[in-house]
């Protein structure tokens, strides 16, 4: 990852709270801060958080390194947070930088661990006098230089605009190619139906909600054309999805926050997302393979694209 544009933005609108170049051995506070993190690599950059605690992060060609006084790495939330998050095992997806009432800056980074295939949040502040609103967007800029994508994410397919009924714009459709969305609260699911000659090929992804990006489940499967005697929708039955609700549910309560009541409340949750709609493609000899879509627009019109061209 390059560095190197990071520290010219940050340098380019002087924001003085990061340090870089020669400032890096002028100041000891920036010493003190690589020294707590333990930073490895060559160092580019240092953001001191807080100056009283020696607390901040520390950027090298190897990661970013950081001591905080406050963040988090996913669900919880803690008062000390250290760490790194080396480029070679994740990857920055997004950043959103705000102002608290106090005039600190208060960042989220949207992280994606590459070798777990999932996303987390990891937030700090930053103690800075007289930050506004152009110090939030400058610091953005620069955090946003170190932003990566992976071209493996779900992209939702634009409407097109329409002036008196008529589309402004016409958007091309493989009529070869279908596709079909599914989530509920614990993962999304992409499933991407192709005709050929003679078969039909069925690849699913699962899609990370914050980040989009998409990891196959599996290898595409290929059922004969010939060998399909129907297809049809109908409904599954998910027993994870009730015994997740149930475990949230429980975690949950015992917070003290509902107590049993919280539980049934999530274990009904639970029934209710448990029986996903399917559409269920039938071989002649029996055996049936499913795919789990919603009620969305977009599912119900490739839905029935794809029964009107199946049999053809």
């Amino acid at each position: 990852m390059d560095i190197s544009k990071f520290v010219e933005i940050a340098e380019k609108y002087q924001l003085l709270f990061i340090y870089s170049g020669e400032r890096l051995q002028e100041e000891q506070k920036c010493q003190k801060v690589i020294k707590k993190t333990k930073a490895e690599g060559n160092v580019f950059a240092v953001i001191i958080s807080n100056m009283l605690l020696s607390e901040g992060l520390v950027f090298t060609d190897k990661g970013i390194w950081f001591a905080t006084g406050s963040g988090n790495t996913g669900l919880l939330s803690i008062r000390k947070s250290k760490g790194s998050f080396p480029f070679d095992k994740f990857l920055l997806h997004n950043v959103s930088v705000k102002k608290s009432l106090l005039k600190d800056l208060k960042v989220e980074f949207i992280l994606w661990n590459i070798e777990k295939k999932k996303s987390s949040d990891f937030r700090f502040e930053i103690l800075v006098d007289g930050a506004d609103n152009s110090t939030c967007d400058e610091l953005a800029e620069a955090f946003f230089t170190l932003a990566s994508k992976t071209g493996t994410e779900y992209e939702q397919k634009e409407t097109a605009e329409i002036t008196d009924g008529i589309p402004a714009l016409a958007v091309e459709k493989d009529p070869n190619s279908f596709e079909f969305l599914w989530g509920n609260l614990f993962t999304n699911i992409h499933t991407i139906i192709k005709l050929d000659a003679g078969n039909i090929i069925v690849s699913k992804f699962k899609f990370d909600d914050k980040t989009k990006i998409q990891t196959p489940i599996g290898n595409p499967v290929t059922i004969s054309r010939s060998s399909v005697s129907k297809i049809k929708k109908g409904r599954g039955f998910s027993p994870l999805t009730v015994f997740g609700a149930i475990g949230i549910g429980i975690v949950i309560g015992f917070l003290g926050i509902g107590g049993v009541v919280t539980v049934i409340l999530f274990t009904l949750l639970g029934l209710l997302l448990a029986f996903p709609r399917l559409l269920i493609i039938s071989r002649k000899d029996g055996t049936k393979f499913k795919v789990r879509l919603s009620g969305s627009e977009t599912n119900v019109e490739n839905y029935e694209r794809l029964m009107n061209v199946i049999f053809n």
